[in-house]
């Protein structure tokens, strides 16, 4: 990541990678034959990203791992300032 990267765009970039990889996880699921369904089968839906998503976060937290799924708390606090990054490898908690 560039030092010229802000919070507000790393968050929108590796969000969207996260969301992306969501999604072909679930339509590869879906997949019989090694061919994912199209789109249409399985439309773009927050709702089921943002579950795979909760649900990876939650396993690799239980097995001890620490997740970057970057965020801005009710306050408009960025979570590397907040007690739930405990990322060693954040590049903004470094700066």
């Amino acid at each position: 990541m560039s030092k010229k990267h802000t919070f507000k765009d790393f968050l929108i970039e590796h969000n969207d990678e996260l969301d992306n990889a969501a999604h072909e996880l679930a339509l590869m699921m879906l997949s019989t034959d090694g061919m994912s369904p199209s789109k249409e089968e399985l439309p773009w839906t927050m709702e089921i990203i943002g579950s795979i998503l909760e649900h990876t976060g939650s396993i690799l937290k239980s097995k001890g791992y620490h997740i970057c799924w970057p965020y801005y708390g009710d306050d408009d606090t960025p979570c590397y300032v907040l007690h739930d990054c405990n990322h060693k490898n954040c590049p903004f908690k470094q700066q």
